[in-house]
C-alpha cells in the first residue's frame, strides 16, 4: 500500500456540527467555533422584529385613543339625539295642548255668537231698535 504523503495528512477534515440554527465548526486549532453569520441573521431578524413590534404597539395606543376619542363623540351625539327627542315630544304636547285651547276658545266663540244672535233676535222681537242696543246696556 502507498503511505499517505505528508500534504494529505495535513490536509483537514471539514466537520460541521447543526443544532437548529446555531453551526459549529472545528477548526485547524481543534476548537470548536461557532458561525457567526447564521446568529447576525437571526440578530438582525430580532432587531426587525422588535422594531416592527414597538411601531405596532404605537399605532394600537394611537387606535385606541382614536377609538375612545369616537366614543365620546358616539356618546355626545348619542346624548344629543335624545335630548331632540324629548324636546319634539315636549313640543309636541305643547302643541297639542294650544290646540286644545284654541278648540275650546273657537266653542266658546261660537256660543257667544249664538248668544248674541239670540239676543239680538229677541231683542227685534220685543220691537227693541237694535241700533240703539247700546244705549240699552248697563255702563
Amino acid at each position: 500500500m502507498a503511505t499517505p504523503s505528508k500534504s494529505e495528512e495535513d490536509r483537514e477534515i471539514p466537520i460541521r456540527l447543526t443544532l437548529g440554527a446555531a453551526t459549529l465548526s472545528l477548526g485547524a486549532a481543534g476548537q470548536w467555533e461557532l458561525d457567526h453569520t447564521t446568529l447576525q441573521q437571526t440578530k438582525d431578524r430580532v432587531q426587525v422584529l422588535e422594531d416592527r413590534n414597538a411601531a405596532l404597539e404605537a399605532e394600537n395606543a394611537q387606535l385606541r385613543d382614536k377609538c375612545a376619542r369616537m366614543t365620546e363623540e358616539s356618546n355626545m351625539e348619542k346624548f344629543k339625539c335624545q335630548l331632540l327627542v324629548e324636546m319634539l315630544a315636549v313640543s309636541s304636547l305643547d302643541e297639542e295642548r294650544t290646540r286644545e285651547q284654541a278648540e275650546q276658545e273657537k266653542a266658546r266663540v261660537v256660543s257667544m255668537k249664538t248668544d248674541v244672535v239670540a239676543l239680538l233676535e229677541q231683542a227685534r222681537a220685543e220691537g227693541l231698535d237694535v241700533r240703539k242696543l247700546r244705549a240699552a246696556l248697563p255702563p
